[in-house]
């Protein structure tokens, strides 16, 4: 009884606050939001999404500002801050989700092209989408950083 309560006062905390999910397409990142809406979260979502379709369907169901958006470009991160600024006006807490693993590879055989793809969309697109959000929040707002265990641990042909 006591953590059901636990949950309903954290989530009443939630609501109404504008919430910014990087990596929102898919997977982990589309969780996170469907969980931020569910908790009265206005929900501003990004991702390179494959097409259209998939913006229509996000919109529909979540009832999300959608917004294409690649984090390792500092010009299509200013776009969708920018988007975000007209449409809400603030971000009360943002999640950095969007990542990706590249192919298994041992350091010998990474392309140059293929490290930089995934430093850039893991690190440079933390680093661009949360300098970005800063002037949007106040405090009290929250940054949460959603990492691979890569982060801690290594692992054999994952070096990036």
């Amino acid at each position: 009884m006591h953590a059901r309560s636990q949950r309903s006062k954290s989530s009443d905390s939630l609501r109404g606050k504008v919430a910014v999910v990087t990596g929102a397409s898919r997977g982990i990142g589309l969780a996170i939001a469907e969980a931020l809406a569910g908790a009265g979260c206005r929900v501003a979502l990004c991702a390179r999404f494959r097409d259209a379709r998939q913006v229509r369907e996000l919109k529909q169901k979540l009832g999300a500002f959608v917004h294409p958006c690649d984090v390792r470009d500092e010009r299509s991160v200013g776009k969708f801050f920018a988007a975000v600024k007209r449409r809400f006006g603030r971000v009360d807490v943002l999640v950095n989700n969007a990542g990706i693993a590249g192919r298994s590879r041992n350091v010998g055989q990474i392309s140059p092209a293929d490290w930089r793809e995934i430093i850039e969309t893991n690190l440079t697109g933390m680093f661009l989408v949360t300098r970005a959000a800063l002037p949007l929040m106040k405090r009290g707002s929250s940054i949460v950083n959603n990492l691979s265990v890569s982060a801690k641990q290594a692992f054999p042909g994952m070096a990036a």
